[in-house]
């Protein structure tokens, strides 16, 4: 036993990573789908393949269209595998950071293992879930770190190892042309290789060798810098960066430069102090959450008590190391004019951040004697608290994102080319933006399409008013889980802004100047219903908004008898909003059943009043239909409503 424990010595931090990684996120990775910029990447994948992925980065990250392809071998639009590489590529950047401090710093075995744990679980980045798009990111940041690793190896020792020095400029060449991300990161090396220098005779000397090995270094920053900031723009046409100093030509010099100050500060305080803001809520009380954060923490703890070869001295250098790295990350974004600020989408320039924030906070802990141990192990503690959370979001969202497609293809089953959506749920998709909204309804409607000219245009009310004035019809849309998705009838739904004071609690005041656009005739109620993308999976059980949506639509059709059976098929299930009792009020009233509409019309009342004026609505509409009879116990209903619209 003891001689395979000593076997498994040197794979203990890269076991220790691993498990970290593992405890973190790999509960969640069966939950979580895509997102964002991750269904346009799928789409292109789908539709328009290798050629459409080279195409669609041609003008970004040209190389990034070459490696792409090549992962749809084993990776496919799978969300699930997605997830296990985008975890794997995360964990790999962490394995080879660890690789590099422990190059420059073999004798801090606990601070480079923290530093990676970190690099981990850093609360100022939360798209982990973003597997397509941020894989690419973690892979070159390993390819990043394993420049460092091996310019540490070629040049430590009396005589360089040129073989690696030389391997270390291509990976250097690399992960500069892959991504812009890590530049600000480059302006450490000279650093790093003043360090390594430390046995120089000289001052003068040691210059000299920084100097002379920086030098191939700095020629690929530059020549990057020409082909990324001038060749590249003059190529593809792409708009040019406004940097900070150009933004106000009438300002002063003292004012821009003050500028220029003022947004580095505050990337220093996102960096720091925001960014762990999220690692403060409340603990989820159940019982995997307390397991996963126990674990972290019991086992931070024991594998930093384990590098029992603390040094006696505080590590200053990395205190002032991560400082700086956290300048120069953010100059970058600065300079481009770029928000530093760590909340969705905006915490993905969070990224170069990681490896800087981790260097600066395990220095900071390494200050007092056996802070390094508790107090490492506690930091772990809060952020992967944050990580949590965060991953609790993403796995709702996606449960969202497949239930509002679902709910889709129930409620309209076709639509009419060029279907416009409106909507107002701008917080129900968090970690989406209307383009994804526009991709994943194309993707459902017309799945033939190949063109990224989607037929299915979606727009957020409050983002785009100006589309009210140019769309001549439209599906307005309201989705606030756990209520059902509400595609809603102008002449029905109405009565919700008859009052002075509109009932915004069912539906936002934006939605008040787009429902007059509302066409229900936009929904092919009579053709087969089309299904989701295949990697949605399986259709769900059959719930209350499932009923619903059928209900929705055979009151369009005009089809009552098949609005009573869904209700009878419903089985006494009971909806969130009681705005859904709608169609089977109508329904029941129509087939004469007037008790059980008014029954059910107190009902939905008593639940939520502020459906008073559209069930009041509703019943002046029946006075209008019903049959003599039917029509005195319709306006009767009306006057004991009392808040009805005006008619």
């Amino acid at each position: 036993m003891n001689l395979m424990l000593k076997k498994l010595t040197p794979w203990r931090t890269p076991l220790a990573l691993l498990t970290f990684a593992l405890l973190l996120y790999a509960p969640f990775l069966n939950k979580w789908g895509f997102y964002w910029d991750d269904w346009i990447f799928a789409w292109v994948r789908a539709q328009q393949g290798a050629a459409g992925l080279q195409a669609d980065f041609a003008t970004s990250r040209p190389l990034r269209g070459l490696t792409e392809p090549l992962l749809d071998v084993w990776l496919g639009l799978d969300p699930l595998r997605w997830q296990v590489w985008g975890l794997f590529t995360r964990w790999l950047a962490a394995l080879t950071f660890w690789l590099a401090l422990r190059a420059f710093w073999p004798q801090r075995r606990a601070e480079g293992f923290l530093a990676a744990a970190l690099f981990l679980a850093y609360p100022g980045f939360g798209q982990q879930p973003l597997a397509m798009t941020y894989h690419y990111f973690w892979t070159f940041y390993a390819v990043f770190f394993l420049s460092l690793w091996l310019m540490a190896r070629a040049l430590q020792g009396d005589s360089p190892r040129w073989g690696l020095y030389v391997l270390s400029l291509a990976f250097a060449v690399l992960h500069l042309f892959a991504s812009e991300y890590l530049i600000g990161l480059e302006m450490l090396r000279p650093l790093l290789l003043w360090f390594l220098f430390t046995s120089a005779p000289t001052l003068w000397k040691r210059l000299q060798k920084t100097a002379l090995f920086q030098l191939p270094y700095l020629l690929i920053a530059g020549l990057y810098l020409y082909w990324r900031f001038i060749l590249f723009d003059k190529l593809y046409s792409n708009p040019t960066y406004t940097p900070t100093l150009t933004v106000d030509a009438s300002a002063s010099l003292l004012q821009k430069v003050t500028t220029l100050f003022a947004q580095v500060g505050d990337a220093l305080l996102w960096a720091h102090v925001k960014a762990w803001l999220p690692a403060l809520q409340a603990p989820i009380l159940t019982p995997l959450m307390l397991f996963l954060l126990l674990a972290i923490f019991l086992g931070g703890w024991w594998m930093l008590r384990r590098q029992t070869d603390f040094p006696a001295r505080p590590a200053w250098g990395w205190l002032f190391g991560g400082l700086l790295a956290t300048l120069t990350a953010s100059l970058p974004f600065v300079a481009a004019g770029l928000p530093v600020r760590f909340i969705f989408p905006d915490d993905r320039f969070a990224i170069p951040f990681l490896m800087a924030c981790a260097v600066f906070l395990t220095g900071l802990l390494s200050l007092r004697p056996g802070l390094l141990r508790w107090g490492g192990a506690f930091l772990l503690l809060l952020a992967a608290n944050a990580q949590i959370h965060n991953n609790l979001a993403y796995a709702e969202e996606w449960s969202r994102q497949k239930s509002f497609l679902w709910q889709m293809t129930w409620r309209a089953p076709a639509l009419r080319p060029q279907t416009i959506f409106l909507a107002e749920d701008a917080d129900t998709f968090r970690f989406d933006d209307y383009e994804a909204l526009w991709v994943m309804l194309s993707w459902t409607y017309a799945p033939e399409n190949t063109s990224r000219n989607y037929p299915y245009p979606y727009h957020l009310i409050s983002m785009r008013p100006d589309v009210i004035q140019s769309a001549p019809r439209a599906l307005v849309l309201r989705y606030a889980p756990p209520a059902c998705l509400h595609i809603l009838d102008p002449q029905r739904d109405a009565p919700l802004f008859g009052l002075k004071t509109p009932t915004t609690g069912t539906l936002p005041l934006a939605a008040r100047d787009a429902l007059p656009l509302g066409d229900l005739a936009l929904i092919e109620s009579e053709s087969p219903p089309t299904r989701p993308p295949a990697f949605l999976g399986a259709e769900p059980a059959s719930g209350w908004c499932f009923f619903y949506q059928h209900a929705e639509l055979a009151r369009q059709r005009g089809d009552w008898p098949a609005v009573l059976q869904i209700l009878q098929d419903a089985n006494g299930l009971q909806p969130d909003d009681p705005f859904e009792y709608l169609p089977f009020v109508e329904a029941l009233a129509r087939a004469d059943r007037l008790k059980e509409a008014r029954v059910l019309t107190r009902s939905a009342i008593a639940a939520n009043p502020l459906l008073t004026p559209v069930y009041c609505g509703l019943w002046q509409t029946l006075a209008k239909n019903l049959n003599e009879a039917g029509r005195a116990q319709a306006e009767s209903m009306a006057q004991e409503i009392g808040i009805c619209p005006p008619r």
